[in-house]
């Protein structure tokens, strides 16, 4: 029988630890949303959907990911000159970071965040409040809850939809990261020792 292993994540920093749970809460949200088979899969959808923009007003997520970003390209930028690199290849992946920088810097977190409505602020605030969302509670919710299958999936594409330039980046910026320095397998790049990158993901079998 072949042995499996067990893998444990450790965050070095504050930084990762907060794009970590951001990761867990996106795979979250998307397999409720591809296994919605009853009212009570909708409702963990929301509350779900909900705590991603909590942590994302409450972190300045979008500025972090910048950072990481940039903190990537200075890193990927010193290889141009090594030889032996696939120059295009590092092209490529420094034009994505560049695309990814870009984008999130243009994207306004007020604009993307729906807390703004009242119908997704008030979910929010009965959250906290253990049994707060019971129908009696939030009357709005409960008959949003009963809607046709389609319309509900619909209001939970949106609400997804628009944290998406986030989901992206933070999906680039957590590929490179999770490599611990080793860019070979996406870039095809033959990476000199004598370049150090940053580690800042701790994984132990």
């Amino acid at each position: 029988m072949t042995q499996q292993y067990l893998i444990f994540e450790h965050p070095l920093n504050e930084r990762i630890r907060t794009f970590l749970r951001m990761e867990h809460l996106f795979q979250l949200a998307k397999y409720r949303l591809n296994n919605l088979l009853s009212i009570w899969d909708a409702k963990d959808c929301v509350s779900i959907i909900i705590e991603l923009y909590n942590l994302v007003e409450r972190t300045d997520f979008r500025s972090e990911l910048v950072k990481e970003i940039e903190r990537h390209i200075n890193s990927l930028q010193r290889l141009a000159k090594t030889p032996s690199i696939d120059v295009n290849a590092l092209n490529n992946v420094l034009r994505d970071l560049e695309i990814a920088s870009d984008i999130l810097k243009a994207y306004s977190v007020k604009q993307g965040l729906l807390l703004h409505s009242e119908f997704l602020n008030g979910i929010r605030q009965r959250l906290i409040i253990p049994g707060g969302t019971c129908s009696f509670d939030l009357p709005a919710f409960h008959y949003w809850l009963h809607l046709p299958m389609k319309t509900r999936l619909a209001s939970l594409h949106q609400w997804l939809e628009a944290l998406e330039p986030l989901e992206k980046s933070l999906s680039l910026v957590m590929e490179f990261t999770s490599m611990e320095g080793v860019l070979a397998k996406r870039c095809k790049l033959l990476i000199c020792r004598s370049i150090s990158l940053t580690s800042s993901l701790l994984k132990k079998p």
